[in-house]
């Protein structure tokens, strides 16, 4: 059964009017495929939740970042998924690990969090993950299978579920599991809603990433076949950073980026840029756990690095500014002409000089 591929973005409690409407600009100016291909959905703040909805392009979705357990009421700082309803806004990020954690949200309140939400007609991301401790006691299946066994003895359809699986060490820390690791996980919670719901659930059942997803590591991650999208956090504030994860990398190609093989040496290697504080420093790495039997994978990782030496370019049609792989000639935002200036071609760190495009 064909599972659409799924685009998130979770801009947490960010952003000013003006940040706002210059994201929503550049989502409204991507070329993308249709709703047919590819979902994408997009989570601001509540305050800035009618002036997204009303700006952003049709094909595109919001998605309120809580709600409530039940119906309104005394509930003071609360929003109920009524109120949702009444704004029109479809979606709801429910379970994330930073409410687990912060507000001592368990499993069984999550749980309840995403029936309600479901029975008011809303559709649901639901969060799970492991913390540090959870994984490098090689537990990770354990914990994310009790968190989504909550919720499985809550709802009987899935149909509006999306699972995003967000493995806690890595949100916001510019860790990230590997390829590998992520579709070991995904693989085998799909297994065990196979063993525990059903064959047909398992089948259909969106399982997306999240944790530190960049324009850096979202195309080897986006070609996992149990790896159906992102959940992307702070890479999502950033015009560049949408752009490549949402345009280049999961959805200018008209098919699943899932169908790829990835691993074929042959294969050219897509341009790629980052201009990400958060992803520049990002490490393609995880503790260890039963997960993490990747040494060849870190190797090939380290060789790609080195043959990707990044620059400054400056674009001549939008003049902004990217830090991007020499090789790249366009603009990630506005497909011109980049000129690059290349520090390792003078002696004198403060004044770069331009290198000609390869």
């Amino acid at each position: 059964m064909a599972r659409k591929f799924f685009i998130g973005g979770n801009w947490k409690c960010n952003g000013t009017t003006d940040e706002v409407k210059k994201i929503v600009t550049t989502l409204n100016e991507a070329q993308v495929p249709g709703e047919d291909v590819v979902e994408v959905v997009v989570s601001p703040p509540y305050v800035f939740l009618p002036v997204v909805k009303g700006l952003l392009r049709p094909d595109f979705h919001v998605a309120a970042q809580n709600s409530w357990v039940r119906k309104g009421g005394a509930f003071t700082g609360e929003i109920s998924a009524e109120i949702l309803v009444n704004l029109g806004i479809p979606w709801v990020i429910l379970g994330h690990s930073e409410r687990r954690q912060l507000l001592n949200e368990s499993n069984e309140f999550v749980a309840d969090k995403v029936a309600y939400a479901l029975s008011q007609g809303l559709k649901v991301i639901a969060c799970i993950g492991e913390t540090l401790e959870q994984r490098e006691a090689g537990i990770t299946l354990n914990v994310v299978a009790e968190q989504t066994k909550a919720i499985a003895a809550k709802i009987s359809n899935w149909d509006n579920v999306v699972l995003a699986y967000e493995p806690v060490w890595a949100i916001g820390t510019g860790k990230v599991a590997t390829p590998a690791q992520a579709q070991e996980v995904h693989a085998d919670l799909r297994k065990w809603i196979h063993e525990h719901v059903s064959a047909d659930v398992a089948a259909s059942v969106r399982i997306i990433y999240g944790g530190s997803v960049n324009g850096g590591n979202s195309k080897e991650l986006a070609g996992q076949p149990d790896l159906d999208g992102f959940l992307v956090g702070g890479a999502s504030l950033k015009t560049g950073e949408i752009y490549y994860i949402n345009w280049r990398n999961g959805m200018k190609a008209k098919e699943d980026p899932r169908s790829n093989n990835r691993n074929e040496e042959s294969e050219e290697e897509e341009e790629s840029w980052d201009d990400s504080e958060e992803s520049s420093s990002s490490e393609s790495c995880c503790p260890s756990s039963s997960f993490n039997n990747n040494k060849e994978y870190h190797q090939n990782q380290n060789q790609n690095q080195n043959n990707n030496v990044l620059v400054v370019a400056g674009c001549k049609s939008c003049l902004m500014y990217f830090m991007v792989p020499k090789q790249v000639e366009d603009c990630p935002k506005c497909t011109g002409q980049l000129l690059h200036f290349d520090r390792s071609q003078t002696n004198d760190p403060t004044s770069p000089s331009p290198s000609p495009s390869p």
